[in-house]
């Protein structure tokens, strides 16, 4: 074979080559034995999925619920919507609200969207007054004086009376002074007149309270017995109700039922059941607010003591 064949077989054998020569895989310097081996790259953290924290809303407050809910109850009451008045004043009732009891009660003393019930206008107004209100106390005490919706029992009548006025309430006061001042005779309870005392609930009455009809009927009436009482008394009176301050209701100590209840048991003898008198006492002109009660904290215009209640409010009071 001559020498142009011979490199010509190789260039042809060079070309048919050439393909399989390309298959086989370059090896570099770093793909020797000796070569470090190159490290897995290591899978990326799990991304946690981003959780909305809910939106945290201010706590209920629910004295101002309980607010809330008079302010409606009274509005509803003052323009004689009697049904919304119930859905807002009765759940107060139930939790211990003693404007709500007030005037819940004074709807059923009148049967305004209920039905009249004096009983259950008693019950609440003494729920009140068992909680230190003193409006709950006068009308309990009008309700014993005049045997609505509970016996008549005179000495219950008075002691209500009187724990109100100890707690400064002017109606209370004036009325426990006219018991005093005239003496109160029940068929199974007396209270003899005492013109000391009853000087000086007269004067806490003409000195305390915004009622103007009260102050000026009390103040005339202080008039009146300073012509009886010796000097040295009105001025000893004077002083002290200068001084005098509202008890607290633990100051007061135990209410005139639980007291009449200890000596009832004590004595072994059961109470009996005072009747009503066959002519009833003069009633006195009706104690009437001269300006709207505010809706707090006074709920209501309070009952006071007369056989026949005035349109305007549950029970009238009576006449000195």
């Amino acid at each position: 074979m001559s020498r142009q064949h011979f490199l010509a077989s190789l260039s042809v054998l060079a070309l048919l080559s050439a393909p399989a020569l390309a298959a086989v895989p370059h090896t570099t310097a770093d793909s020797s034995p000796n070569s470090p081996k190159p490290q897995a790259e290591k899978p990326a953290a799990p991304v946690a999925p981003v959780v909305k924290t809910p939106e945290v809303k201010a706590p209920v407050d629910p004295a101002k619920l309980r607010e809330e809910a008079y302010a409606r109850g009274k509005r509803a009451y003052d323009r004689g919507d009697w049904m919304k008045a119930i859905a807002d004043l009765r759940p107060l009732a139930e939790y211990g609200d003693v404007r709500g009891m007030m005037l819940l009660g004074n709807m059923y003393q009148l049967g305004n969207g209920v039905s009249l019930d004096m009983r259950e206008a008693f019950a609440l107004y003494h729920r009140a007054a068992m909680l230190g209100n003193t409006e709950g106390m006068v009308a309990i005490a009008t309700m014993y004086q005049a045997g609505m919706g509970v016996n008549l029992n005179t000495r219950l009548a008075i002691g209500w009376f009187e724990r109100a006025a100890r707690m400064g309430d002017q109606t209370g006061a004036f009325f426990y002074a006219i018991h005093n001042f005239q003496g109160s005779k029940g068929t199974t309870y007396d209270l003899k007149s005492d013109h000391l005392v009853a000087y000086k609930w007269f004067r806490v009455a003409a000195t305390n309270g915004d009622n103007k009809r009260i102050r000026n009927s009390a103040f005339k009436l202080c008039l009146k017995l300073e012509e009886k009482l010796p000097p040295d008394q009105i001025i000893a009176v004077k002083k002290e109700v200068d001084g005098w301050a509202p008890d607290t209701l633990d100051e007061l100590g135990p209410d005139p039922e639980t007291v009449l209840a200890k000596e009832m048991k004590e004595k072994g003898i059961q109470p009996e059941q005072e009747k009503a008198p066959e002519t009833p006492p003069v009633a006195p002109a009706p104690v009437t607010p001269e300006k709207p009660v505010a809706p707090a904290p006074v709920p209501a215009p309070v009952p006071a003591p007369v056989p026949a209640p005035a349109p305007e409010k549950p029970v009238e009071a009576p006449k000195p």
